[in-house]
């Protein structure tokens, strides 16, 4: 990475540091979003990770995109990507049981 990633990051007020900013500097030092390159509409394909089994419309906690595979390579081209959880409408890849309290990202990638 070059050098300035992180500390354009830490010049940023706590409170605008978000995901979204993360991910714009990680993509400005030439890393893909493995997931949206292949599925880029976040309304249609939201990507959810956490957390698996969780009824989406409590209040007490919201669903959110929180795993992530990144890549940067001369000629990196993703050739498709899946999120990997328990079975159910959120997920690509089912194992079940799924052990983890949140779902994982997966991405087959070409050089």
């Amino acid at each position: 990475m070059g050098g300035g990633l992180f500390v354009d990051l830490l010049r940023v007020p706590v409170e605008e540091r978000g995901r979204e900013f993360a991910l714009a500097l990680v993509e400005a030092e030439g890393f893909v979003d493995a997931y949206r390159a292949v599925h880029p509409d976040p309304v249609a394909r939201p990507a959810y990770t956490w957390t698996p089994m969780y009824d989406e419309t409590a209040e007490d906690d919201h669903p959110d995109r929180i795993d992530f595979v990144l890549g940067r390579a001369a000629g990196l081209a993703v050739q498709d990507a899946w999120i990997v959880g328990e079975t159910g409408p959120r997920t690509d890849l089912a194992v079940d049981p799924w052990p983890s309290d949140h779902r994982a990202v997966m991405a087959e990638v070409r050089f």
